[in-house]
């Protein structure tokens, strides 16, 4: 289920990404090598819909700021960099595998900690994330108040606390895609640049005498590697618009689950949640179908820079015919004779 976030972010050669909840508690920590932008915040809309991202030293670095304004919220920068006691300190109750980890967590709850009276105050008030959001973005709770306050109230009653309403999966999903799709143009516009940047620079430099071959054969390599990243992302683009539009389907990788659907290739913790699985092994599919849990060979999804998703025509068509997901993998056996 979808959940509003504050994210931590550590950028550099190894980037580090932390996401809590509204109520302070870790949702997700991950590092990486070479996390673009790109990689950034396809990671942490998969979780949420973020609220906050916040860093651990002033001034913020540019990394962030466009982690936070891709999409569209406020971003959190301590008055000064946080010491590495500090962060010690913050983050003492976690078991974290390096530095960028500890980085972006104690990024993270020193911003949820700067915050805590007002969302602790908005819970005393009966209201939602909803309102902990729009007051995340530097509104006062006087003002969230007015803003989500009901527009009639029963003459001589005492107005209850309105419980901010919580969009539908649909409607978090959509959003979390329309800021996916404004980041990816971003990105675009970005790689254009610097690939425009990049042939003027190359030209410039075959028309001099004093012209490098290996640098020349350097920036050729950056040109193709940026033009390859480009096609990628307007992959990406015209996928988001056809799950937009409900051509196709995203497909968690468990534990992690999307409107019912799910991957899963190991033994799992729990099916709650699970309404359709999706495997290619054997002990997977009799848990599944003791569970009385629908599932087909994983063969069936398509995947695109790890994101996996069916078109819903072909999910229509498995669940209207019925095929098991043994039947399924014997006609998959006998193509591949």
């Amino acid at each position: 289920m979808s959940r509003h976030l504050i994210v931590g972010v550590d950028p550099g050669t190894t980037s580090g990404v932390s996401l809590l909840d509204l109520g302070g508690e870790l949702v997700e920590v991950h590092s990486s090598k070479d996390m673009g932008l790109s990689r950034i915040l396809n990671h942490i809309i998969r979780f949420g819909s973020p609220s906050l991202v916040a860093c651990d030293v002033n001034p913020a670095p540019e990394m962030v700021s466009k982690v936070a304004s891709n999409l569209g919220v406020r971003m959190y920068v301590p008055e000064k960099d946080l010491s590495v006691s500090e962060k010690q300190a913050l983050t003492s109750d976690y078991e974290l595998s390096d530095s960028h980890q500890r980085d972006s967590l104690a990024a993270a709850l020193y911003a949820y900690g700067k915050h805590r009276n007002k969302l602790e105050k908005i819970d005393s008030l009966g209201l939602g994330d909803r309102v902990k959001h729009f007051v995340l973005q530097g509104n006062s709770i006087s003002r969230a108040k007015k803003a989500f306050a009901p527009v009639e109230e029963v003459k001589g009653e005492k107005p209850k606390p309105e419980r901010a309403k919580t969009p539908s999966p649909e409607e978090r999903r959509i959003r979390s895609l329309e800021r996916r799709v404004k980041a990816l143009k971003g990105e675009i516009l970005e790689r254009d640049s610097l690939l425009d940047e990049l042939k003027a620079e190359l030209n410039k430099s075959k028309g001099s005498r004093r012209v490098v071959h290996v640098r020349d054969s350097n920036v050729e390599k950056r040109i193709g590697s940026l033009k390859t990243q480009i096609r990628d992302l307007k992959k990406y683009r015209a996928l988001l618009k056809k799950i937009s539009q409900g051509d196709v389907v995203p497909v968690g990788v468990y534990p992690h689950v999307l409107a019912g659907l799910t991957l899963i290739e190991n033994r799992p913790d729990s099916l709650e949640g699970v309404e359709v699985a999706f495997t290619s092994k054997k002990r997977i599919v009799e848990l599944l179908h003791d569970s009385d849990i629908p599932s087909y060979e994983s063969g069936e999804l398509e995947e695109l820079g790890g994101f996996r998703y069916i078109t819903a025509k072909r999910l229509h068509e498995l669940s209207e015919t019925g095929s098991s997901v043994e039947d399924i993998i014997t006609e998959y056996r006998k193509k591949r004779k």
